[in-house]
């Protein structure tokens, strides 16, 4: 019987593969979930040379939270650096 199964990171598939699978627990894909992130920061204009360095370095600790024991207190660490970064590419622009 499948308990689990990695899967990209898309709303559509998971709500698919839920109605047929509604008991199979769902994880992730942790390239496709990094991938997102990539697309993201860079539509934010977080990609740029001031900040790239910076951002890589957030999406390498984002992808690490799925090996974490406790990933909610690292998250919680890690967002505020998040949120630092982002003002801070706010107020400069």
């Amino acid at each position: 019987m499948l308990n689990s199964a990695t899967v990209d990171f898309e709303l559509g598939l998971h709500k698919g593969f839920k109605k047929i699978f509604s008991n199979v627990e769902l994880i992730d894909c942790l390239f496709h979930y990094k991938q997102t992130l990539n697309r993201k920061t860079a539509k934010l204009g977080l990609k740029n040379r001031k900040y790239k360095a910076r951002t890589q370095k957030i999406i390498r600790k984002l992808g690490n939270l799925c090996w974490k024991v406790d990933p909610y207190s690292d998250f919680q660490r890690i967002k505020k650096k998040i949120i630092s970064c982002f003002l801070k590419h706010c107020l400069d622009t």
